[in-house]
Formats: C-alpha cells, structure tokens, sequence
C-alpha cells in the first residue's frame, strides 16, 4: 500500500511523494534513502526561487520570516509587519500591500564587514578609508589691490567645502603680489570652520620695495594642513594686508598667477 504525500503549497517548498512501496515506514527504502542521502550531505534541499523581482511582488501565499530566492539578486525575507517604502530592490511590497520583502543584502550592506553599496551612478555610497573627497581650486585671472592695515579677503581667492569633523585639508598655493610704493606687506591663509576663522600658515612677508613695472613681483608658495573640527561649512580664505600704499595680489599680468588649492581627505 503506498501513501501520497503532498506538500503545503504555501511553504517555500511544496514537495510531492509516494510512498512508503516497500515495508514499514521506518524500514521503507523510498523514505529512508533520500532523508540518508539528505544527513549524508550528498543531496541538497532545494530553496525557492522566483526568475524576478515582477514575480515576487505578485507572489501570493506567502509566510511570515519565509524567505524566498530571486534569480540575480538572492534572499528576500519576508516581513509581514514590513512597511518602508518600496524601493527596488531594497524593499519590495508583497501582493495586497500587506508586508514587504526585504532584501537579506540590506542588512549587510554598509556594515563593519559587510557588503558595499552603489548609488544610481554607479559609485560607492561608503567613502573607503582615506578616500579624497574633493580637489578644488581658484587663481586670479587679473590683479586685485588691497589698501587695507589689517587682513582683508583677496577677492576670488576663497574655496567653500562641505566638510565633517575629522576631514582633513591640504592647502596649497602661490602668492604673487607687489607694491606700487615702498612699504611691506604681508599673506596668509585662514581656515573658517565652524563661523570660526584660524590662522592655518604663517604670515608671508613680502618686501617692500618699490615694483612699478610688475615685472618682478615677490612669489611667496605657502601650504599647510588643517583638521576639521566642526563643519559641515568650512571656507578656506587667502588674506592680505599692506602698511601703506597699495599691494596688488595678481594674475596674468605677474610671472606667476596667484593660486589657492584644496585637497579634502577624509580619514
């Protein structure tokens, strides 16, 4: 006498056998063979799968926690109390807008040893270690004059950053400037972050003496490293100030343009 045994077609595996042909259940060759097979380890249960994303979400049947294999993209869980939005192919709403299948990769991703995610463009939404998020620049074009005593903003010379605390600046140029008349004169660099502005290099001295051809202007190369403390704006500023008469700070009249660059790295 043989008994068929059908499975529930609701479960994640829907199994149909006959059997037992041969004996007593615990004797039954076509029971106790495959199950010998299974605890051997030379079969395999099979998991079920869907061909897409379109089939799951009109997959009905389904059970609380059941997990379902997609071709292409792997595990789904589902999660009968699950309500994010859908988002393919993170979060994809079950048949009747009753719970949600929620990608297994969701969960990993992004974690300490999990795995990497990529936005729409293809990049990496997790900064690697060290990675350089931004490499900004400015130069004068045309020479900009500074009559005041006290430090002033060189206008056009100034790099505006969206920054985290712990981000680190590489800031880097070239001051070329000269004096109509004889007097001294003096760049720098200051570091706004957090509404506060700081002093990043020392004050560039530049000499005196009277250059009315522009010809031979005074070059001063400056760098320096900054470490974010507050963010998220941070502005990096190139100052100047004169003790009398007018310093010009300049551009393609002069032998070297003035320049001002940033490398933002985060740690």
């Amino acid at each position: 006498m043989s008994t068929t045994i059908t499975g529930d077609g609701t479960q994640p595996l829907s199994l149909t056998t006959t059997g037992p042909s041969d004996g007593p259940i615990a004797d039954a060759s076509d029971v106790n063979t495959p199950v010998q097979a299974v605890l051997n380890g030379t079969v395999r249960l099979g998991t079920f799968h869907v061909a897409s994303l379109a089939a799951l979400a009109s997959y009905t049947g389904q059970q609380p926690n059941e997990r379902i294999f997609v071709l292409g993209y792997g595990l789904y869980r589902y999660n009968q109390a699950g309500a994010n939005t859908t988002d393919s192919p993170r979060y994809i709403a079950a048949s009747g807008g009753t719970g949600r299948f929620e990608w297994e990769l969701v969960t990993a991703a992004g974690a300490a040893d999990g795995l990497a995610t990529l936005n729409s463009s293809q990049r990496l939404v997790q900064i690697p270690q060290y990675a350089t998020l931004a490499m900004s620049s400015v130069s004068l074009a045309s020479a900009v004059a500074v009559t005041s005593t006290t430090y002033v903003d060189v206008t056009g010379m100034s790099i505006s950053l969206s920054c985290a605390a712990g981000d680190i600046l590489n800031i880097s140029g070239l001051a070329s400037a000269w004096l109509t008349g004889a007097a001294s004169a003096y760049v720098k660099v200051i570091v706004v972050d957090g509404g506060t502005p700081s002093d990043v290099n020392l004050p560039q001295y530049i000499d005196g003496g009277t250059n009315t051809t522009n010809a031979n202007p005074a070059i001063r190369p400056f760098s320096a490293l900054y470490t974010v403390t507050t963010g998220p704006t941070v502005v990096v500023k190139l100052q100047a100030k004169t003790s009398a008469n007018t310093l010009d700070v300049g551009g393609a009249a002069q032998s070297q343009n003035t320049t001002l660059q940033v490398v933002q790295v985060r740690p």
